[in-house]
């Protein structure tokens, strides 16, 4: 332009379809409380940002409160979250225990997914089976991991529950609820972690849930999570979810 020529440019180019083998979603921490004044905003801008783009996430929310008469699902696992990414406000989201924001804005929201989509791509997928036994209030998780690039990995499991209701709260009902969590929400365990090859399957031990008496299989589901160290630090490779009595395949993209 105008007789000005640029120094040489290199540019690599890879074809992100080569490793990009499964379906990726991202997992949202909610840490949240039913007497939590703003949010019901950070409920609001999540539901439209999977409505601009559905499937890319599967929300999990934590609740917090000094007292079970505050909020009914409080839990211990929500003040330990935020004591490790130094949250001190809700709501405020965790994504893939890698990026912490109190944004509302949805626009900043969906960027946060994309780019941690963009710069984090799955080397694994998980598959899932459920089922509920009603006389003892238990459910059966057996779930598998593949890894596209194989290493070393760790599963999560928790339950969820939609529909929830909470007198004197903010919100009229309160879905995602997480009503139990196993104990390698943060990282990985000792006697829980595997290490699978590329292209090969992990079988994980069966996971029980207990405590799960009366339980609405139409209204909960069970969310498997897979840990991956990066840059030091555990986040969340991929996230599937399952319906109670259901089961749930690899998700690869197209």
């Amino acid at each position: 332009y105008l007789d000005w020529e640029s120094d040489e440019v290199s540019v690599t180019v890879q074809n992100r379809k080569n490793y990009e083998l499964f379906y990726r979603k991202v997992g949202v921490f909610k840490m949240t409380g039913t007497w939590c004044t703003y949010c019901p905003a950070m409920t609001s801008s999540l539901k439209k940002v999977e409505e601009k783009i559905p499937g890319r996430m599967v929300k999990m929310a934590f609740h917090s409160s000094s007292s079970s008469d505050t909020d009914p699902f409080h839990l211990s696992q929500t003040s330990t979250i935020m004591s490790r990414f130094g949250a001190s406000g809700f709501p405020t989201c965790i994504y893939d225990l890698k990026v912490m924001s109190i944004d509302r804005n949805v626009s900043v929201i969906k960027q946060t997914l994309q780019d941690q989509i963009r710069k984090y791509p799955a080397t694994c997928g998980i598959k899932v089976n459920t089922s509920y036994n009603t006389s003892i209030g238990e459910i059966t998780v057996n779930a598998a991991l593949k890894s596209s690039q194989g290493g070393e990995y760790d599963l999560v499991y928790v339950l969820v529950t939609d529909g929830l209701t909470a007198s004197g709260g903010n919100e009229s009902s309160y879905d995602y609820t997480v009503r139990a969590i196993s104990n390698n929400y943060l990282s990985m365990s000792t006697d829980g972690r595997f290490t699978v090859n590329a292209n090969e399957e992990h079988t994980a031990a069966t996971f029980t849930i207990s405590n799960a008496k009366n339980l609405n299989p139409a209204t909960s589901r069970v969310v498997v999570y897979a840990l991956r160290k990066v840059d030091d630090a555990y986040m969340v490779d991929n996230i599937t979810e399952c319906s109670i009595n259901g089961s749930i395949d690899y998700l690869y993209n197209d």
